[in-house]
C-alpha cells in the first residue's frame, strides 16, 4: 500500500490509449483497495479516478468511482468508455476532506466490463521477472 496525500489526489498512472492496447469506444474498469481505517480519521472520503484527454492535453471527461468513507477499508471501481478525441489518459485516487493520509493498493486496469479479482500482472511475477533477470545475466556473460 502506497500513502495519497491528503490535500487532493495522487496520479498512478498517466499514459497514451496506445500503450494500453485501447482504442476510442473501448470500456476500462480502474479498480484500487483504498484505506481509510487511520484511528485518527473522522471525516471525509476516498475514490479512483479516471481523466480522459485530447491531443492537446485539455481535459476531455473525468469518471468517478465509489466513495471510501472515513472508517472503511474496500475497493472504489470506476467504469467509463473511452471518449472520441481521446490521446491520453490519467488514472488517479483522490481524497476528499481527509484529516489524514489513505493507503491506495491493488491497483488493476482492465478492458471490457467485468470486474475480475486482483492478481499479479504477467510481467510482475517474481518467477518471470527471474528468469528474465537469468537470461540478460547470460546475454552480458556471453558477450
Amino acid at each position: 500500500m502506497i500513502t495519497i496525500n491528503k490535500s487532493w489526489f495522487n496520479i498512478s498512472y498517466i499514459g497514451s490509449l496506445a500503450s494500453k492496447k485501447l482504442t476510442i469506444g473501448d470500456t476500462i474498469i480502474y479498480s484500487v483497495w483504498l484505506d481509510n481505517t487511520n484511528s485518527s480519521i473522522t471525516r471525509g472520503n476516498s475514490y479512483a479516478q479516471i481523466y480522459f484527454y485530447d491531443i492537446n492535453d485539455q481535459l476531455l471527461t473525468t469518471n468517478s468511482g465509489n466513495q471510501v468513507y472515513h472508517g472503511e477499508s474496500k475497493l472504489s471501481v470506476v467504469m467509463a468508455q473511452v471518449p472520441a478525441g481521446t490521446v491520453s489518459f490519467r488514472l488517479a485516487e483522490n481524497t476528499n476532506n481527509m484529516e489524514l493520509n489513505t493507503s491506495a493498493g491493488m491497483r488493476k486496469l482492465e478492458k471490457g466490463t467485468i470486474l475480475t479479482p486482483w492478481s499479479l500482472a504477467p510481467e510482475d511475477d517474481p518467477t518471470s521477472i527471474e528468469s528474465r533477470l537469468a537470461a540478460l545475466e547470460n546475454a552480458v556473460k556471453g558477450s
